[in-house]
C-alpha cells in the first residue's frame, strides 16, 4: 500500500512540475468536450452567426454515400455550402500516455447557388487544399497540442464573456509565437474568435442559437451534380480571409 502511495504522489507531482504536460492534457479534454457538446450533442438547426455575416447550422446525421456523417452548413451571402464529416480518433503520446483526440474528417461537400447543388468528395476537397475542418475550432487545438519535447509554449486561459446575451464560458489558447484561438463547448462549433500576434481578431461569434433553417436538404443532396474538375469558391469560415 505505501508503494502504492509513493508511486501515486510521484505521478501527480511529475504532471504538475511539467507545464507542457498540463496544457496538452487540458487541450485533450476541451478538444474532445468541444467535439461532444458542441457538434455531436447539438440539436438540428442549432446555429452560430459571426461578425462577417455568415452563419454556420448543424445539419444533424444521417447516411451519406453509405458513411454515417453529421452534417454543417455555412451561409454566406448568395452562398450555401454543407459539410459531411465522419469522427475519426487521433492519438497523441505525452510522457508515455495516450491522449486520444476526436477529431472531424470532412468527407462531402455540397455547394448551392443559382438553384444548382453541386458535390466534391473528400480527395476533391483535399487537393483544394481548404481548411474543411475549421469550423470546430479553427484547426489550432486539433492540430497543434503542444509538443512537449520542443518546449513549445502554449497556454490556455479561462474567461467568462457575453455572447448574444449570454454568458459563455470561454477559453483562449495562446501558442509561442503570440497567435491565439478563442474556443467554448458551450457554443454551437465551439469557436469563438481567432487572433494574431497584435491581438487583432480574425473572425468572432457575434450571436447563437436554434431552430435555424436548413437549406440543402436531404432530396437536394440525392440530386446534386458531381463535380469533374475543382470550381473556384470561398473556403469555408475559418479557411481564409
Amino acid at each position: 500500500m505505501k508503494r502504492i502511495a509513493i508511486l501515486l504522489l510521484s505521478i501527480v507531482f511529475a504532471y504538475g512540475a511539467d507545464p507542457c504536460l498540463k496544457v496538452a492534457h487540458d487541450l485533450w479534454k476541451l478538444q474532445n468536450s468541444i467535439l461532444k457538446h458542441a457538434f455531436l450533442d447539438l440539436p438540428k438547426g442549432a446555429w452560430a452567426r459571426y461578425d462577417d455575416g455568415s452563419t454556420m447550422l448543424y445539419v444533424g446525421q444521417d447516411v451519406v454515400e453509405g458513411q454515417k456523417l453529421y452534417g454543417a452548413e455555412w451561409h454566406y451571402r448568395n452562398l450555401t455550402m454543407q459539410v459531411w464529416y465522419r469522427i475519426i480518433t487521433r492519438n497523441k503520446i505525452y510522457a508515455g500516455k495516450k491522449y486520444p483526440f476526436r477529431l472531424i474528417d470532412p468527407q462531402y461537400a455540397f455547394i448551392f447557388q443559382n438553384s444548382m447543388v453541386l458535390r466534391l468528395n473528400a480527395a476533391q476537397m483535399r487537393m483544394m487544399g481548404s481548411q474543411w475542418s475549421h469550423i470546430l475550432s479553427w484547426g489550432f487545438i486539433e492540430n497543434t497540442p503542444p509538443e512537449c519535447s520542443h518546449n513549445n509554449v502554449v497556454a490556455v486561459k479561462k474567461e467568462t464573456r457575453t455572447i448574444g446575451g449570454k454568458n459563455v464560458r470561454v477559453y483562449k489558447v495562446i501558442d509561442d509565437s503570440g497567435g491565439y484561438v478563442a474556443v467554448s463547448d458551450e457554443v454551437p462549433f465551439g469557436f469563438i474568435e481567432g487572433g494574431d500576434t497584435n491581438d487583432v481578431a480574425t473572425q468572432r461569434l457575434v450571436n447563437f442559437g436554434t431552430n435555424g433553417k436548413i437549406h440543402i436538404t436531404h432530396r437536394l443532396r440525392a440530386n446534386a451534380m458531381p463535380v469533374p474538375m475543382m470550381p473556384m469558391m470561398p473556403m469555408p469560415m475559418g479557411g481564409g480571409q
